[in-house]
């Protein structure tokens, strides 16, 4: 699914080198809305972790920094391994996303 998105995303951009601007949400968020959508697999994530990378619905990319309880359906496509420091790094700064594929 990560490869998949990844294959529909990075060519959009004119460099190839997506550089996104994340906002804070709910204050356990980072979020990107793309202007378009995109073929996603939602299916209902009862606990977020922190350090999960999901897409919302079909255009919202978002990195959450915080482990909660959710009604939400997301389709996740991968997780940062190391989140030891994630929430004062991402709660307090504004973030750009580099992806690559």
């Amino acid at each position: 699914m990560v490869r998949k998105i990844l294959s529909v995303v990075i060519p959009r951009f004119p460099d190839g080198t997506p550089s996104i601007p994340m906002e804070d949400f709910n204050q356990n968020e980072k979020f990107y809305r793309f202007s378009e959508n995109f073929p996603v697999n939602p299916v209902k994530i009862e606990n977020i972790k922190t350090g999960d990378i999901v897409f919302y619905e079909n255009n919202f990319l978002v990195i959450f920094y915080e482990d909660f309880k959710t009604p939400y359906n997301y389709t996740l496509i991968g997780t940062i391994n190391d989140t030891s420091n994630l929430k004062q790094v991402l709660k307090k700064n504004k973030i750009i996303v580099e992806l690559y594929n």
